[in-house]
């Protein structure tokens, strides 16, 4: 017959329902290489210019109240020896006639825990918490260590008031604090670093006025 055309046999295998095989290559793009590092890259970019000054902020913070906690820490010392011995004001601890290690030893009886550096000079602890603090033109050797990590310094003058070409010191004895302890930075005055005048007059002053820098600003000069 003409006109008509044949229809195509159909195998079993046609008439097999077709399922993808969900090991089969996708038709999508992938991402390259190049791409996926390039994206990590500015990932860590990001995320160090997010942290960096978290970080930085976080460890200012701590450090200010460090620096809070041992000056109250000193105060509080400081006339508690006056109390203990009645003394009318806190210019007693001072005495023109004992040596920097006798005002270190009042000093360091008024804290509990405390470590005291020049009676341990061999022990490996010591060698760590009560090494110099290079400040550049000056340092900060501790006479000891309080149990919150402070390192104190004192330094007992032989005349007050003292007079000088041209002028008249009125301070009796230095004090020194590094609120963190030498063996951490930045070991600089006015961050972890103080120093305060003991005067004839018994008033605890705050010679550079870095305190009063951080107790109005809320803040160190780190």
């Amino acid at each position: 017959m003409t006109g008509i055309t044949p229809v195509a046999k159909k195998t079993v295998k046609d008439l097999a329902p077709k399922h993808h095989s969900a090991l089969a290559p996708s038709k999508r793009a992938a991402f390259t290489l190049t791409e996926v590092l390039i994206t990590l890259g500015i990932i860590g970019v990001v995320a160090a210019m997010t942290l960096t000054p978290i970080v930085a902020n976080y460890k200012e913070r701590v450090l200010f109240n460090q620096v809070k906690t041992a000056y109250s820490e000193l105060q509080n010392a400081i006339q508690l020896y006056a109390v203990k011995n009645s003394c009318d004001g806190i210019g007693c601890i001072s005495d023109t006639t004992q040596t920097t290690e006798e005002l270190a030893n009042k000093l360091f009886a008024q804290f509990q825990g405390a470590y005291k550096c020049s009676d341990r000079r061999w022990d490996p602890r010591s060698k760590r918490i009560c090494k110099s603090a290079d400040m550049g033109s000056d340092a900060l050797t501790p006479n000891f260590v309080s149990a919150r990590g402070v390192a104190y310094q004192v330094l007992q003058y032989s005349s007050c008031p003292t007079q000088y070409p041209g002028y008249t010191s009125n301070t009796c004895a230095l004090f020194y604090f590094d609120a963190n302890g030498t063996n951490r930075g930045p070991n600089k005055f006015g961050a972890d670093i103080y120093r305060f005048d003991l005067e004839v007059d018994g008033v605890l002053k705050d010679r550079y006025k870095l305190m009063e820098y951080v107790l109005t600003k809320s803040k160190v000069r780190y």
